[in-house]
């Protein structure tokens, strides 16, 4: 067992401060006109946090949230907008240090193609993504009262329900069985959802802002399973799937910015 001194020399904060420099204004939470400065204090609460917790970032998130105000700097970013490129830095720490479980384990660093038991265990997780997602954005549907935006979040359940089915039938391809429901934190979303609906918070703002988040999630698992050497039928089939959740966060983000505005 690692100590926390031994485990945060495995991440490398100058490649981790080099990267994001180069790739922050390419990530889809990216807001035109922010300077990396803006977002460097949450990328290095995400991979330094990583470096030294076992836990996972959903379990973490409400001290990360409390550390955000202490750590931002002179960031003008509020923890809602912070967040989703704290998650980016997280989720890469854990791929390129922890992925391996073995600090031993050279097989990614030899390029090795993952086998199919680490194939079907990547597609379950994206499996599990795609039905937390179509049930949170079928709950959105439900709660939201604009018919366009019903229109919108009906869309990208069906979507899902669709990218679903398709993962399921890949597991089976290689051999592998398919997980039964979703994540414990998609039944957390669920139940934000139906909250916020409960007390007559589900405006069409709440609801956008919400799944916007839930595409945040689901790009940086697309993410995590890209940067591994995947098959190249497993690549192309999750690069597309990619291209889904990039297109709707994109349009989620979109609509945000417009009901926001409408709001102030």
């Amino acid at each position: 067992c690692q100590g926390p001194g031994i485990v945060a020399e495995r991440v490398n904060p100058t490649a981790e401060t080099n990267y994001w420099r180069e790739n922050y204004a390419g990530e889809p939470y990216y807001e035109a006109g922010r300077s990396y400065e803006d977002y460097r204090p949450a990328y290095k609460l995400g991979w330094s946090t990583r470096a030294v917790s076992e836990s996972d970032f959903d379990a973490l998130e409400p001290a990360l949230a409390a550390q955000w105000n202490v750590r931002r700097g002179s960031s003008s970013l509020d923890w809602a907008q912070a967040r989703p490129a704290a998650r980016a830095a997280w989720e890469r720490a854990d791929s390129t240090y922890f992925a391996s479980g073995d600090p031993d384990d050279d097989s990614v660093a030899t390029g090795e193609v993952l086998d199919n038991e680490d194939v079907v265990e990547m597609l379950n997780a994206l499996l599990q993504t795609a039905r937390d997602s179509e049930f949170g954005f079928q709950a959105c549907a439900d709660e939201v009262g604009a018919s366009s935006l019903q229109q919108v979040f009906h869309h990208r359940a069906e979507q899902c329900h669709q990218a679903a089915d398709e993962l399921v039938q890949l597991i089976r391809h290689f051999g592998g069985t398919p997980a039964e429901g979703s994540t414990v934190s998609g039944t957390m979303h669920r139940g934000w959802v139906r909250m916020k609906g409960e007390v007559g918070a589900n405006s069409g703002l709440s609801m956008l802002e919400e799944c916007e988040r839930a595409e945040d999630v689901a790009l940086a698992r697309y993410r995590t399973a890209l940067e591994q050497n995947l098959p190249p039928e497993v690549r192309s089939f999750v690069e597309r799937q990619a291209q889904d959740a990039q297109h709707s966060h994109d349009q989620l983000r979109e609509l945000r910015l417009k009901s926001r505005g409408a709001h102030e």
